[in-house]
């Protein structure tokens, strides 16, 4: 019955999704997707809980003991309840964010070049992918909010830590992606060349 459940729950989720991600975090092989795999394959629920909220923490270890509960019985069972907690997990770090879960975007999807300079130069402990992309003026209003991620390319195991790291990861992406924004809107003859799917985490 469970099996059943979940399948059409997942089913239902991928159904209703577009062909180019609109949120970087909504994909499955994002920030998010890759906690939550890292969790399933540890059993370590913390390494996802750095994602959501407290007051979700209830909601979010009721799915992971569902999850390991089911993942033993077979192959089938095992993917279907991987999807379903990683649904939930997604579903939880929005609705932190006050964001809508619009479901989970397959993985490969680009999330737009302001995303990916913001990963990058969190990867590489350097603003230079960000500056690259819109130059060097942006630097003073962006290196304050990328001061805490500096030479923090993942987020700490510890929950505490790790919640504050992805508040930081989620304003400082948020700055570069609003900062390309702007810059397209403002290009002239109301052209906006960078045609780059919307970004919200």
């Amino acid at each position: 019955m469970f099996r059943t459940v979940v399948a059409v729950a997942v089913t239902v989720v991928l159904a209703s999704l577009p062909g180019r991600a609109r949120a970087h975090c909504d994909t499955a092989d994002g920030p998010v997707g890759k906690a939550v795999a890292e969790s399933l394959a540890s059993k370590n629920l913390d390494l996802t809980r750095v994602w959501v909220k407290p007051e979700a923490d209830a909601a979010l270890a009721a799915a992971f003991k569902k999850a390991q509960a089911v993942r033993g019985l077979s192959a089938e069972a095992r993917e279907l309840a991987d999807e379903s907690f990683l649904a939930t997990a997604i579903r939880l770090h929005r609705a932190g964010e006050g964001e809508p879960f619009t479901g989970v975007k397959p993985a490969g999807a680009d999330p737009g070049p302001a995303v990916r300079a913001a990963d990058e130069a969190i990867a590489t402990g350097s603003l230079a992918p960000v500056e690259k992309l819109l130059g060097a003026e942006h630097r003073a209003a962006l290196a304050e909010k990328f001061g805490p991620l500096a030479g923090k390319p993942t987020p700490p195991k510890e929950v505490a830590q790790g919640r504050r790291w992805v508040e930081a990861y989620v304003v400082f992406v948020h700055a570069v992606d609003g900062a390309f924004r702007g810059e397209a809107k403002g290009c002239g003859h109301g052209q906006q060349p960078h045609a780059e799917p919307e970004h919200a985490h």
